[in-house]
């Protein structure tokens, strides 16, 4: 049988007080994704409001998902956002 010794009197890492995550489960995004605008102002004020933050996909089906970036359209996103 094992054993485990925990330290409680000091921390190996120290998070920083404003650090914020938020998931979104992988199924939501798998059934719900084409109803939610990235583009909506109100979206935008919020994140911006959370930001710095991190998003983490959660769920059991996050464990199948990968991410295939489409260059072209994060290219245009990214001139919708600078206004070109």
């Amino acid at each position: 049988m094992a054993t485990l010794d925990v330290n409680l009197k000091s921390a190996l890492f120290r998070v920083d007080d404003r650090f914020l995550c938020v998931t979104i489960d992988s199924h939501a995004l798998q059934n719900h994704w084409d109803g939610i605008n990235l583009t909506s102002t109100l979206l935008n004020t919020l994140a911006k409001g959370l930001s710095p933050v991190t998003l983490r996909i959660g769920g059991t089906d996050q464990d199948f998902a990968y991410f295939v970036p489409d260059s072209n359209r994060f290219k245009q996103l990214d001139e919708k956002r600078k206004g070109k």
